[in-house]
């Protein structure tokens, strides 16, 4: 919201105008964790937590996050900041995923204009704008990868009793 003033002929104009930045307008950065990273060989599941703060560095909440993946599935898409500007959800995955998480506004122009009769008469006009006050993080979610095992035997011909290694990776 913007908010503007004038008395008699005196005005504070565009560049003394108060700003209020409200909610997901507020937001000045995301940051984004994944735990456990990496998952299991087989799979698993890693909880996705954002943290959402504004431009002074203050925790946002019952703010909306956005969550996205290339891979696997997410236990919810969109999550509301709770009082300490985090937001969690949970991904499943067996394969590498990067997980996105997207908060804020992106709005559109628009303009307005008010008239108000008491004991003077005044005048407000809004002026157009358009902001994005958006932001957007990522994490990577790793897969361990798969055990090898591998049986090397002694060359030449082999007898009983002859050592064998068993190597497992």
């Amino acid at each position: 919201a913007v908010i503007s003033a004038t008395s008699g002929g005196a005005t504070v104009g565009a560049n003394g105008a108060l700003r209020i930045a409200v909610g997901a307008a507020a937001v000045g950065r995301v940051s984004l964790s994944a735990n456990p990273n990496p998952v299991s060989a087989n799979g698993g599941i890693s909880t996705i937590v954002a943290s959402v703060v504004d431009v002074n560095g203050n925790a946002l909440g019952s703010v909306p996050v956005t969550f996205s993946t290339s891979a696997g599935s997410l236990g919810s898409s969109v999550v509301t900041t709770d009082a300490s500007g985090n937001a969690q959800t949970t991904l499943s995955t067996s394969t590498q995923a990067t997980v996105t998480a997207t908060v804020g506004v992106q709005s559109s122009p628009g303009t307005g204009t008010g008239t108000g009769t008491g004991t003077g008469t005044g005048t407000g006009t809004g002026s157009t704008g358009s902001t994005t006050t958006q932001a957007s993080a990522t994490v990577t979610v790793n897969v361990n990868p798969l055990p090898t095992v591998s049986i090397t035997a002694p060359s030449g011909t082999l007898t009983v009793g002859s050592p064998i290694t068993f190597t497992l990776n």
